[in-house]
């Protein structure tokens, strides 16, 4: 899937380990997604007792996760063989608030990244490297619950807009794209659907229950959606 370069601004993959669809008290049909069809491949879900992620699965590449107390581990392989591995500790709002991602099995090549928050709100990320390249920092802006600019320290600027009558849900363009990215993790909790990325407009299809069944996101790309429902 091709990856929008200004999602580096936003995402480090994994989906901030969204429970979807929890069950209330009303015991009506509670969803999750449990494929989705992108222009590459076709992504398969597995999740543990918890409702938590389990697995990821595209053809040979398997994305495994762990969890321990505030720590979320993930682990990925791709024909067998290490592809990276990614430490995450999270917060009391399950949000990651370190992420170090190991390029090597001897750990010696990562990446690090350190998050700030105002309550569950992302405001700041900064990025360093094994190597000690300059560091990177995004910061955010948020109005009604949304998060909609992230620059970072070279002047560059993503912004989003929303569509404020719809509800996030998890098969929102962000946090689908968040994580199946390839590195496991978004820090971002919005209030609304996306309604458009960086000028390029996001539409979604919905079923008879109001889960969507697809976003196109402009012309770049195309997701579809299967849920298994209980």
């Amino acid at each position: 899937m091709k990856t929008f370069k200004s999602l580096a601004l936003i995402y480090i993959a994994f989906f901030t380990l969204l429970t979807s669809c929890k069950k209330d008290k009303t015991n009506e049909q509670q969803c999750k997604v449990l494929t989705v069809t992108t222009d590459v491949g076709n992504y398969v879900f597995t999740y543990d007792a918890n409702g938590r992620y389990s697995t990821i699965t595209r053809g040979t590449k398997v994305v495994n996760y762990e969890y321990s107390g505030s720590t979320v581990i993930i682990n990925s392989t791709y024909n067998g063989s290490f592809f990276h591995k990614i430490t995450a500790t999270m917060n009391d709002y399950n949000m990651p608030v370190n992420i170090r991602l190991e390029k090597n099995t001897a750990g010696t090549e990562w990446n690090n990244y350190f998050m700030e928050y105002n309550g569950e709100q992302l405001t700041r990320r900064t990025d360093t490297y094994h190597d000690g390249s300059a560091a990177r920092v995004v910061n955010y802006t948020w109005v009604n619950g949304n998060m909609v600019t992230a620059t970072t320290n070279s002047g560059t600027t993503t912004t989003i807009t929303y569509n404020e009558s719809k509800a996030t849900q998890t098969a929102d363009f962000l946090s689908i794209s968040g994580l199946l990215s390839d590195d496991g993790f978004t820090m971002i909790k919005n209030r609304n659907l996306v309604s458009s990325f960086n000028g390029m407009p996001v539409t979604y299809t919905f079923d008879v229950n109001n889960k969507i069944t697809s976003a196109n996101i402009g012309t770049a790309a195309t997701y579809n959606y299967q849920y298994t429902c209980y």
